[in-house]
C-alpha cells in the first residue's frame, strides 16, 4: 500500500509540474508577444510624433504604453509625460522631465507675452472708441485716495446725473459682496444699478493692466 501511494503521488506531482511548466511557457510567449508586437501607427499618432519631435522608436513606445496602460492615466497628459512616467531608467526619466520642463516654460512665456499684448490692445481699443456714445468707462482702484481719482469719480457720476450711462471697473479682483459694499460706500443709487445705467464690476487678470481714468465707449 505504501509503495502504491508513493508511486501515485510521484506521478501526480510530475503531471502538475509539467502543467506548470507549460503554463509558464505560454505566459512568457504571451508577454513577449505584447512587448514585441508593433501595431501600425494611426495618422493621429504620426502627427503627434511630428508635433512633439519624437523619434520612430519613441512613437512606437508611446503607442505601446497607451495600449497596455489604457485607463490608468488621464487622456490629456502629454507624450513626454507618458514616456517619462514609464521610463525604464533614471537617465531616460530625467531626459523627458527636462524636455517637459522646457516645453512648459516656453508655453508660460508665450502666455505672458500674449497677456501683455492683450493689455496694450485693450487700451488702444478703448481709446479708439472715442465717439459720441453716452456710455463712459471709469477705471478706478478699490480705495480712491488721490485727488485725480476722486475727480474722475465725480466727473463720471456727473455724467450719469446728466442722463449718461457708466461702466465702472474696479481694478482689484473682488468678490460679489465686496463689489456691493463698494457701491454702497460710494453712494451709487440702487435705481441706477438696477436699471443698468451704472454697471460695476471687478477686474479680472487681463483688465488689471488698464490705466486708471475715464474712457468713452461705443
Amino acid at each position: 500500500m505504501q509503495t502504491t501511494f508513493s508511486r501515485f503521488n510521484t506521478s501526480k506531482l510530475a503531471v502538475l509540474f509539467a502543467g506548470a511548466l507549460c503554463m509558464a511557457a505560454v505566459a512568457a510567449q504571451t508577454n513577449q508577444y505584447f512587448e514585441e508586437v508593433k501595431v501600425p501607427l494611426m495618422d493621429a499618432e504620426l502627427q503627434t510624433s511630428k508635433d512633439w519631435n519624437l523619434t520612430v522608436e519613441e512613437t512606437d513606445t508611446l503607442s505601446r504604453l497607451k495600449r497596455i496602460n489604457q485607463g490608468m492615466l488621464s487622456n490629456d497628459i502629454t507624450p513626454l509625460e507618458w514616456l517619462g512616467i514609464f521610463a525604464d531608467t533614471d537617465e531616460r526619466r530625467n531626459h523627458y522631465a527636462a524636455l517637459f520642463a522646457k516645453r512648459q516654460l516656453e508655453v508660460m512665456d508665450a502666455v505672458t507675452k500674449f497677456e501683455r499684448a492683450y493689455a496694450v490692445a485693450m487700451k488702444h481699443e478703448v481709446e479708439r472708441r472715442n465717439s459720441s456714445s453716452d456710455r463712459l468707462l471709469l477705471v478706478t482702484p478699490y480705495q480712491c485716495i488721490d485727488d485725480l481719482c476722486k475727480s474722475n469719480f465725480i466727473r463720471a457720476m456727473d455724467h450719469v446725473n446728466k442722463g449718461g450711462r457708466l461702466d465702472i471697473l474696479i481694478r482689484e479682483t473682488l468678490s460679489s459682496a465686496q463689489v456691493k459694499q463698494w457701491i454702497s460706500a460710494n453712494k451709487i443709487p440702487q435705481g441706477k444699478i438696477q436699471s443698468r445705467t451704472v454697471r460695476v464690476q471687478s477686474a479680472r487678470h487681463r483688465h488689471q493692466h488698464l490705466s486708471m481714468g475715464i474712457y468713452q465707449l461705443d
